[in-house]
């Protein structure tokens, strides 16, 4: 699975757009370290973790990204649900992470997305979802 690694670092994101009592906005974020990297439960996906900041601003947070890879190359024939597997799977991880952040465990949940991935990443007709939350109090190198 090496060859589908992905560097998000010095990238910038898709924008996830939002919807705000103001209208709509969309946020994308510059990837300023990438500190992991590996497979998802799900197949066909990969998540990262990683320091980035707001395109604009130099505020730092921590990015939970997960992006799909081409079902193709993983013998996946019924991509309905295999979309509608990844999705879950995303909606538990959100509602797993509200729930500690609700508790007071981790670093506070400021926002979450979904996107299109970019032309140069590994599946471009897939989706990247991504939580972002303010950084943990991690020594960084």
């Amino acid at each position: 699975m090496a060859h589908w690694k992905y560097d998000f670092t010095g990238r910038t994101t898709p924008a996830m757009i939002r919807q705000t009592p103001n209208g709509r906005i969309d946020v994308s974020f510059c990837i300023d370290e990438q500190i992991s990297e590996a497979e998802n439960t799900c197949p066909a996906q990969r998540h990262v973790v990683a320091f980035a900041h707001r395109v604009g601003t130099n505020n730092t947070y921590m990015l939970k990204i997960r992006y799909d890879l081409n079902p193709d190359y993983f013998e996946i024939d019924d991509k309905k649900e295999w979309r509608e597997a990844c999705d879950y799977h995303y909606l538990v991880e959100l509602d797993v992470v509200r729930a500690a952040c609700d508790a007071g465990h981790g670093p506070s949940l400021i926002d979450w997305g979904t996107t299109k991935q970019g032309p140069d990443m590994p599946y471009p007709n897939g989706l990247m979802d991504a939580f972002i939350s303010r950084c943990a109090l991690l020594e960084r190198s």
